[in-house]
């Protein structure tokens, strides 16, 4: 881990940086988010698992950093906004327009941005 922070300050990263488990769902048009929101389009939104929440709640802007390239995507800027069930620990859910299941489980870092 003090080999990741350490890197991570030296290319400019933030020590805030979080690795959690990663996983992709599509959200039927015209459904409202826990937070009461739905941004259009793919890999714009994120839920977060409940033990996130208060470190990530509603709104939050974070980076995400896939572990693996899902959907020709690697690294974006996503928005809080929905919350996962009880089910899921040290997660995010990643909204994508359609074929979820196609992208799989994967991991990621994010950071949250100010």
């Amino acid at each position: 881990m003090r080999r990741f922070l350490l890197a991570l300050a030296l290319l400019g990263g933030s020590s805030d940086a979080l690795r959690v488990r990663t996983t992709f769902y599509h959200a039927a048009p015209g459904s409202l988010s826990a937070c009461g929101k739905a941004l259009p389009g793919s890999f714009r939104q994120i839920a977060v698992s409940r033990d996130l929440r208060r470190a990530y709640p509603c709104g939050t802007r974070v980076r995400v950093t896939l572990h693996e390239r899902k959907g020709g995507v690697k690294t974006f800027v996503a928005v809080v906004q929905d919350v996962m069930g009880p089910h899921a620990r040290h997660s995010i859910d990643i909204k994508v327009n359609r074929h979820a299941l196609r992208y799989g489980r994967t991991t990621a870092t994010i950071v949250r941005l100010h």
